[in-house]
């Protein structure tokens, strides 16, 4: 029970931090993610017939890409600030001990995020269920947006934190 209670509080401090390490750094992840926010509105609003050619564009396989290629930038942003001093070797060696003494802190991470997951689709899901079709899909819309600029974004920081924490020691992202 102990040892439960431990990873708990490891895990809640974690998500802590990457919470402090978002504030910190929003504006850089923003500019990641605006354009993102921006094609997820564009695309679930309504597209070509509603926001005309760039709502097309939005809409189509260059949005998608343009989103991807976004989400790997923020990404790459990250493991490149927090990584650096790591080599192959001693990642490999620090994951594999740090999976055999975390399990609770692994499993306590699981749980909060499958928490997250569900307030932050069924809150949602709960407020647009009662509105008519058009209302639905601009709500839709901005949740997409409200999400790609909080959500999707806190949640790479708090996954390259957490492994950080997995292949480098103790220290989830260590100060800079």
């Amino acid at each position: 029970m102990a040892g439960m209670r431990t990873g708990i509080h490891e895990a809640l401090s974690l998500f802590g931090q990457a919470g402090v390490f978002f504030g910190r750094h929003y504006a850089v992840i923003a500019a990641f993610c605006a354009p993102a926010a921006l094609q997820r509105f564009l695309a679930v609003g309504g597209g070509a017939e509603r926001f005309g050619p760039i709502g097309a564009v939005a809409a189509g396989w260059m949005g998608e890409l343009t989103t991807i290629a976004l989400r790997l930038g923020l990404v790459a942003w990250l493991v490149g600030k927090r990584f650096r001093g790591i080599s192959r070797a001693d990642a490999s060696r620090g994951l594999s001990e740090f999976l055999d003494a975390h399990v609770p802190m692994l499993l306590a991470s699981v749980g909060l995020l499958i928490l997250l997951s569900v307030v932050a689709n069924a809150v949602p899901a709960v407020l647009r269920s009662g509105l008519d079709d058009s209302a639905r899909r601009s709500f839709l819309a901005w949740e997409l947006a409200i999400k790609n600029m909080t959500l999707i974004p806190f949640v790479l920081v708090w996954v390259v934190m957490f492994t950080r924490m997995a292949v480098g020691g103790s220290e989830p992202m260590p100060r800079n």
